[in-house]
């Protein structure tokens, strides 16, 4: 009986001993700081500017070796026409024809540089575009064009001074071999024109 006591006592004190050992083991999570760490917090990951997407200084300077050469093409687009009178620079060539009952002369206009300029006649001013033309409007003969070949000096009769005259040539058959051009028009024998009829004389 006496041993059921203190085995009873025995407990009774090994309780509370035990009850007092877990207290000083037990982790009082009431005052751990059990905030989770603030791995979510966001973060500042807003990129520095990227230079190489930043809109470019696509100003373009303009190509000079696309400009159209305002000197070789026209306004419609087209090569200027080398028959063109501004782009020629003409000379007067005088040529004889004859017309109605005697001969008359004209001038051929013609760029000596560049033949690929069309050449045209004038008579008495009046422009035509070729021989024939002015021919038909001139009641000239258009089978005999006679051309200048040389000019010739000379003392006038009795010493008044000096004249001069123009020979001109033509070729063909029904040709007159060559006229004269003077001061005072075209001739076909020199003897006839009273200013060199006396170095005829004796002939």
């Amino acid at each position: 009986m006496r041993l059921s006591r203190l085995i009873v006592r025995f407990a009774l004190t090994l309780v509370p001993a035990l009850a007092a050992c877990g207290d000083s083991t037990k982790t009082d999570t009431d005052t751990l700081d059990t905030t989770p760490m603030d791995t979510q917090t966001p973060q500042d990951t807003e990129a520095p500017p990227d230079d190489s997407q930043a809109p470019q200084d696509t100003e373009v300077t303009p190509d000079d070796t696309q400009a159209p050469d305002t000197d070789d093409v026209a306004a419609d687009g087209t090569t200027p026409d080398a028959g063109d009178a501004s782009n020629c620079e003409y000379f007067e060539d005088p040529e004889v024809l004859k017309c109605g009952l005697g001969y008359s002369q004209v001038l051929h206009w013609k760029d000596f540089a560049h033949p690929e300029c069309t050449s045209y006649y004038t008579k008495q001013g009046r422009r035509y575009e070729t021989v024939q033309a002015l021919a038909t409007a001139e009641n000239c003969e258009s089978t005999c064009v006679y051309v200048a070949t040389n000019a010739v000096d000379f003392i006038r009769c009795g010493g008044g001074g000096r004249s001069g005259y123009t020979i001109f040539k033509a070729e063909g058959e029904t040709c007159l071999e060559q006229v004269y051009g003077t001061d005072d028009g075209i001739v076909t024998d020199l003897c006839t024109w009273a200013t060199y009829a006396c170095w005829c004389e004796g002939q």
